[in-house]
């Protein structure tokens, strides 16, 4: 059993959904990261925790965090996390708030998205993004035709 935790927890997806949401990323204990997820209201006020996880870097090496969907809003704020973050954007409007990154942390977006506080460590690859999503649209229709 601890052999399967490890395996489906050594790389992490975590998917927001078609709403608003505000992801906050901070470190944790022993150079872990935190993951929280909030719902936002139209007017961008921040509603309920969805989502709360600590992550352990002894198992976890690597958390993509895809927001494709919704004008979603990132905090990050990690400064010493041994975990790779990949942050995967897109449809709608993004705000990414960064107050402090240990990098280089790959963010995949549009042009368009909108940035606030220190991007030095902050790896942005815009020519992936669209290659990216055509993979997820493809993966999502196989999987919807099962």
């Amino acid at each position: 059993m601890d052999k399967y935790y490890h395996f489906l927890n050594r790389i992490v997806d975590i998917q927001t959904s078609d709403k608003n949401e505000l992801v906050e990323i901070t470190d944790d204990a022993n150079n872990g990261l935190r993951v929280d997820i909030h719902k936002l209201s139209k007017e961008r006020k921040v509603k309920e925790l969805l989502f709360s996880k600590s992550f352990d870097p002894s198992v976890t090496k690597e958390i993509r965090l895809f927001v494709v969907k919704g004008n979603d809003s990132i905090s990050l704020n990690t400064g010493n996390g041994s975990i790779k973050l990949r942050i995967i954007g897109g449809k709608r409007d993004k705000i990414y708030q960064v107050i402090k990154a240990k990098g280089p942390i790959k963010v995949y977006d549009k042009k368009d998205a909108v940035f606030t506080g220190d991007r030095i460590n902050l790896a942005d690859d815009y020519l992936m993004t669209l290659s990216i999503h055509q993979f997820n649209k493809l993966i999502y229709i196989i999987l919807k035709a099962r």
